[in-house]
């Protein structure tokens, strides 16, 4: 807010050693705000140096006075001069870049220069911190005279985005046998995964869950890593289940029967028993009745 002030009689055609003072306020409560006798920059005039200047920098509502007066007691002729700039300043354009290699944020960045009014003696600063974290920062720059009396500020968005994969390791394909009295064999797996920035999550999309049993054949495992921006890494593997484990099969004692009346022979009954650790074995009969 405000503005910064200069108000002097440097002019040619001031003529005697000038006093100046600048007040805020009301008549018979007036605030002096600055004054000056001799200004050595005022080089211009007849009596050069010993004219006189006030900068002042305004609150931006109130209502200044100029009182011009004589050195002891001199007096002629002045002339007033006023020149003023006010505080302001706009940001740079938004920035978005992408995050350094391997981690999780962005250093270096170029933000531009704000545009001032140029006033003399104007401080231009800005919060940004050295790295820019993945995501927005909101930059404040502001602008200040040299009191730090008149402020003047805005915003730029600086986006980093993370445009690294994450990275996944999935185990060697494997092969093993049935585990005993099982039609499948429980295997037990770890999937790594890691990501420049926190919050990545794995995901199987197929397959069987490590520690559980894996069916005789071939089971294919597929892993997906998502990163917190979306990023994905996907990996896979297999394990091939073989069952080497025998089916067992029971036949009866041997038999001894008389022959059926009648016939040279006689009918028996009999049964055979199977079992396996996996279902659908058959039993075949190879020889005999």
């Amino acid at each position: 807010t405000g503005m910064i002030v200069d108000v002097n009689t440097c002019s040619v055609f001031s003529t005697f050693d000038t006093v100046l003072n600048v007040y805020t306020g009301s008549c018979g409560a007036l605030v002096c705000v600055g004054g000056n006798d001799d200004d050595f920059t005022c080089v211009t005039g007849p009596i050069s140096n010993f004219n006189s200047r006030v900068p002042f920098v305004t609150d931006g509502s109130s209502t200044y006075w100029v009182k011009v007066s004589g050195f002891s007691t001199g007096s002629g002729a002045f002339d007033l001069d006023f020149s003023s700039c006010v505080i302001a300043i706009t940001c740079p354009a938004d920035v978005v870049v992408n995050n350094d290699p391997g981690a999780c944020e962005a250093t270096g960045v170029a933000l531009g220069t704000p545009t001032t009014n140029a006033c003399p003696g104007e401080i231009i600063s800005n919060d940004a911190p050295p790295a820019f974290p993945v995501g927005l920062t909101v930059v404040t720059w502001t602008v200040t005279d040299a009191s730090g009396t008149a402020v003047a500020t805005c915003t730029q968005n600086v986006t980093v985005t993370d445009t690294q994969n994450p990275l996944i390791g999935c185990p060697a394909d494997a092969v093993v046998n049935n585990d005993a009295g099982l039609c499948g064999s429980v295997f037990t797996y770890g999937v790594a995964f890691s990501d420049n920035c926190p919050g990545a999550t794995l995901t199987q999309t197929a397959g069987q869950a490590s520690g559980t049993v894996f069916p005789i054949g071939t089971t294919t495992n597929t892993f997906v890593v998502t990163d917190a921006s979306g990023n994905t890494a996907t990996c896979s593997f297999t394990v091939t289940v073989s069952d080497n484990e025998l089916p067992t099969i029971t036949c009866p004692a041997p038999i001894t029967v008389n022959n059926d009346p009648g016939v040279c022979g006689a009918a028996v009954a009999y049964t055979v028993t199977s079992s396996d650790n996996c279902p659908g074995q058959t039993v075949t009969q190879t020889a005999g009745l």
